[in-house]
């Protein structure tokens, strides 16, 4: 009844380097997309063959250590299924012994774990990530955008979430590999960390999509934007927000745009760039920043405004 509700098979086999099967559960299918007799045919598909190649010595090494311990044994690996998809699966069994201590094979039940793993891997490279550029973590960085809000909207003080997303930034990974796309995210961190102050803070959002908060607006708080730039913007808030939050955005398309050198490759990205004023009518801090990234998803890699009720606000602020 448990392994109804989940992708899970039961199965008993021999301890070959096929992994020879002699019994699977019906669970088989909707995990590894092949019917159970499919599976009892080595002639039409072996289990190895389910292991994902980078996984299948690893696998082994790992159960023959505990089988020969007399141990029970619990792996985490991936497989392919027929459709072409890569899964995680937990795998846990034991070995099956005669009584004069003779191994005759194995049993045991592996269950699809993708959605843990990848949780799991997601937390950890941005754990690496946030360690690696000082940015601020996603969840401090929400709470400090709620707080602002709230702080804006009573006291009328001014404050933007600009939204950055990295365009084309799938065809990076699917180019170079997923280790090299967290090389460019890292350098684009490192960049936008600089941003940071007491005032103003910026985060990775997920795989592709900065964040930015700013609530300081004088010089030397956009000390990262070009001197004049800077001093611009300085000159216009809060009386022209609209004008100054476009120089703004054109500052951070600027900031990411710059070509870096990764492992030998050298790559300059594109950006897409909203924002988003906290005046605007949002429901809180996640809404204004749903928006901001819907602006810049709008304006796509050239110039970037706000979205249009925000036009409209900062403009009226103007007047």
């Amino acid at each position: 009844m448990l392994l109804a509700n989940v992708r899970a098979m039961i199965y008993r086999g021999q301890n070959n380097r096929h992994w020879s099967m002699e019994f699977v559960s019906e669970g088989c299918f909707e995990l590894t997309g092949y019917e159970a007799n499919e599976l009892l045919d080595e002639s039409v598909m072996k289990f190895v063959s389910l292991i994902h190649p980078e996984d299948r010595e690893f696998v082994w090494n790992e159960i023959q250590a505990r089988v020969a311990m007399g141990e029970p044994y619990e792996v985490t690996y991936r497989i392919v299924d027929r459709s072409g998809q890569t899964k995680w699966v937990w795998d846990q069994g034991r070995g099956i012994f005669s009584a004069r201590n003779e191994l005759l094979g194995l049993e045991g039940f592996i269950i699809e774990v993708t959605r843990r793993q990848l949780a799991e891997e997601s937390a950890r490279r941005r754990l690496v990530f946030d360690r690696s550029t000082g940015l601020t973590n996603s969840a401090m960085f929400m709470d400090r955008l709620s707080f602002a809000v709230a702080f804006a909207r009573r006291n009328g003080q001014p404050c933007a979430v600009f939204a950055v997303r990295v365009a084309d930034f799938e065809k990076v990974m699917g180019r170079f590999g997923t280790e090299y796309a967290d090389r460019v995210l890292v350098e684009l961190g490192r960049r936008l960390e600089t941003i940071q102050s007491d005032l103003n803070c910026a985060t990775l959002l997920d795989k592709q999509d900065f964040a930015i908060m700013l609530t300081g607006f004088s010089a030397s708080a956009l000390a990262w934007c070009e001197c004049e730039c800077a001093e611009q913007v300085a000159a216009l808030m809060p009386d022209n927000s609209t004008a100054a939050f476009d120089i703004l955005a054109e500052g951070l398309r600027d900031i990411v745009g710059r070509p870096l050198r990764v492992e030998g490759h050298e790559f300059c990205a594109t950006a897409q760039v909203g924002w988003a004023l906290a005046q605007g009518e949002f429901s809180g801090a996640l809404d204004m920043l749903d928006s901001a990234l819907a602006a810049g998803e709008a304006a796509g890699t050239g110039r970037a405004p706000g979205t249009p009720n925000q036009q409209g606000q900062a403009d009226d602020e103007a007047g």
